[in-house]
């Protein structure tokens, strides 16, 4: 398991879009080849969470890091490290118990959370393409920090986008109100309880001086929002549902949780939310994924030469006894959501009205 984390190390090193985490990763693998409590450790910890694959695992190694610098050493700085800087920062993580304790404690329990609003556009503009303003329930099935349906229905201004769709569509659409009359946010984790892990795992190093105004922005929704949050697993949803009496859903969000998943599960929660829609309801599924008929989630995160990621925001309606073929709406140019482009199923979305 190690050489496999030795292996992701050196492509994400290459591959990633962020400069300090390129260099973080170079680090490691530096530190991992001098340090043998350093290496030891990651052998514990990739035994405890066997399940993960390698690149999912180096994302959450990372993203526990990054919380010890911002939440337990106060270190704002990390944004341009070079990787002697984060060298002399993983030496002093083994050196500090506390610090190390944390950092272990999150690699054995957590798994990393989605806190970034900016991805719910796809979502908004399927809404708006499908349902325009006529009444509608929404359910975000593992929200993270619950910031994606409170603003969808506060109608929260997004980050302005290049447009390549057709009449800049996501543009217009993402920019208009959405009539929900109940939304349901469910994750396993309470965001106001988890609000420092999410924060840490939502930004790159590079775009850490957003960080104070993803916490405004969390104060502002939690606290104007209609939305209710339920605290729960994406594998129990029918039995969430009837427990508290929940309605059927219009729609159901799924932003950025899926891939971290194994097959296995997946396709039980996929069978979970098909409880909880409607007839003809629909799944929107925004993701790093792959589109050939059905949804192929072995995809690279990184390293796509083309314009476009493997970031994708798909639909999928509600048939008699399962899902429709999965239909690709937009493609991304990264999970930043910053370039939209026509999917290749984007007229038959617009078709579903």
């Amino acid at each position: 398991m190690l050489k496999h984390f030795e292996k992701e190390l050196i492509k994400q090193s290459n591959t990633h879009p962020d400069q300090a985490l390129k260099e973080f990763y170079s680090a490691s693998l530096s530190f991992l080849k001098v340090n043998k409590e350093f290496k030891n450790l990651h052998k514990d910890l990739l035994k405890k969470r066997a399940e993960m694959p390698p690149k999912h695992y180096v994302n959450l190694y990372y993203r526990a890091f990054q919380y010890v610098q911002l939440f337990k050493k106060n270190n704002k700085e990390i944004y341009n490290y070079t990787r002697k800087e984060w060298a002399i920062e993983l030496n002093s993580l083994m050196q500090e118990s506390d610090a190390l304790s944390v950092f272990t404690h999150l690699i054995e329990t957590e798994s990393t959370q989605t806190t970034i609003y900016q991805r719910y556009i796809g979502p908004k503009a399927v809404l708006r393409a499908v349902y325009s303003n006529s009444p509608i329930i929404v359910a975000d099935i593992g929200c993270g920090l619950n910031l994606g349906l409170p603003g969808i229905e506060l109608n929260y201004p997004f980050l302005d986008i290049r447009d390549e769709t057709p009449g800049e569509f996501v543009t217009q659409e993402a920019t208009s109100e959405l009539n929900i009359t109940d939304g349901i946010s469910l994750d396993i984790n309470n965001p106001k309880l988890k609000r420092k892990w999410a924060l840490a795992c939502g930004f790159y190093p590079k775009e850490l001086a957003n960080l104070p105004e993803t916490a405004r922005l969390c104060d502002y929704l939690w606290k104007k929002t209609k939305t209710s949050f339920v605290k729960g697993s994406i594998l129990d949803l029918s039995k969430i549902w009837t427990r508290r009496k929940l309605p059927k859903c219009d729609a159901v969000i799924a932003s950025t949780v899926l891939y971290q998943i194994s097959d296995k599960d997946r396709e039980s929660a996929l069978a979970e939310i098909w409880e909880i829609l409607t007839p003809g309801g629909i799944l929107i599924i925004n993701d790093f994924l792959a589109v050939n008929h059905k949804i192929l989630w072995n995809v690279e995160w990184f390293g796509n030469k083309g314009k476009t990621s493997s970031y994708t925001t798909v639909v999928l309606q509600k048939e008699d006894k399962a899902f429709s073929s999965p239909y690709e709406f937009i493609k991304w140019d990264n999970g930043r959501c910053k370039v939209a482009y026509s999917g290749k199923d984007f007229k038959k979305v617009l078709e579903l009205q």
